[in-house]
């Protein structure tokens, strides 16, 4: 395997039985259609049961089918399409591009509820103190 299959390291891909790596393949050639479709449908659509799309999703690093649709549905409002950063330095750039990522990665760890928890008790907060993260390298 010569390019990582969503980001998938080469070790892990390689531990995936064959099912789950024509299933990473077949959503992968899909992508478009993976939003709208049930974790049924894909299984009727992939011919692989419910039970391998589950266990794909977590050997991904996912909660589930539904997690996976989500950062799914993430990565597409987040991707430049309009090129507003197009004029930006490239080291800024290439900043922002790490602070999103690790915003990716610290929500793919959350619960749907616990996100929303915490927005809500921003939003009902008097006040609310944001402190960036600062980092010596």
């Amino acid at each position: 395997m010569d390019k990582a299959l969503f980001n998938v390291p080469p070790d892990v891909f390689e531990r995936l039985s064959s099912t789950e790596r024509y299933l990473l393949t077949y959503i992968h050639d899909h992508l478009d259609d993976i939003a709208t479709m049930s974790i049924v449908t894909l299984s009727d659509r992939a011919t692989v049961s419910t039970a391998t799309i589950v266990r794909l999703m977590k050997k991904l690093g996912y909660r589930g089918y539904t997690s996976f649709k989500y950062r799914l549905e993430q990565d597409k409002t987040m991707i430049d399409t309009e090129g507003n950063l197009s004029g930006i330095d490239q080291s800024i750039k290439k900043a922002l591009q790490k602070n999103e990522e690790e915003v990716r990665r610290t929500i793919q760890l959350q619960s749907i509820g616990q996100i929303e928890d915490a927005v809500q008790k921003m939003h009902d907060a008097k006040k609310f103190i944001s402190l960036p993260e600062v980092s010596l390298k």
